[in-house]
């Protein structure tokens, strides 16, 4: 195991915790769809579908969130949860890139960049264990 897959599985707890918080604060977007639109992507739609979907998105994106959370204190959940996760973030990111290019302020570009960092931190825990 080099030093950095031992780095990342020795420190999982931390990482799965900082995550699940960052991930968690989505749940913002289920009851304020409005001020998440506009907080992350300086825009928004009247839209009545658009408001479905960024709350189920919020609620979604949130709920993984919290499992990160409780994932990090127990130690027999943490593959399922941090797979659940990868493949949310690639979703998400993939999205982005694709799709969400005319919306890339400050705010989504960090956002992007945090969830790749993330990615790339679960992908070598996954491979480690």
């Amino acid at each position: 195991m080099s030093f950095i897959s031992g780095w990342v599985v020795g420190q999982i707890e931390w990482i799965m915790f900082i995550c699940g918080l960052l991930a968690a604060t989505a749940l913002f977007a289920f009851f304020d769809p409005k001020g998440a639109m506009l907080s992350i992507f300086e825009d928004y739609s009247e839209d009545p579908v658009t408001d479905i979907m960024v709350r189920a998105w919020g609620g979604v994106a949130g709920s993984i969130g919290l499992l990160m959370v409780w994932g990090s204190y127990y130690p027999e959940g943490r593959a399922i949860i941090v797979f659940v996760e990868l493949v949310s973030s690639l979703v998400w990111v993939s999205i982005v890139l694709t799709r969400g290019r005319k919306l890339m302020g400050f705010r989504l570009v960090s956002t992007t960049v945090v969830d790749c960092c993330f990615i790339a931190l679960f992908a070598i825990y996954l491979l480690s264990i």
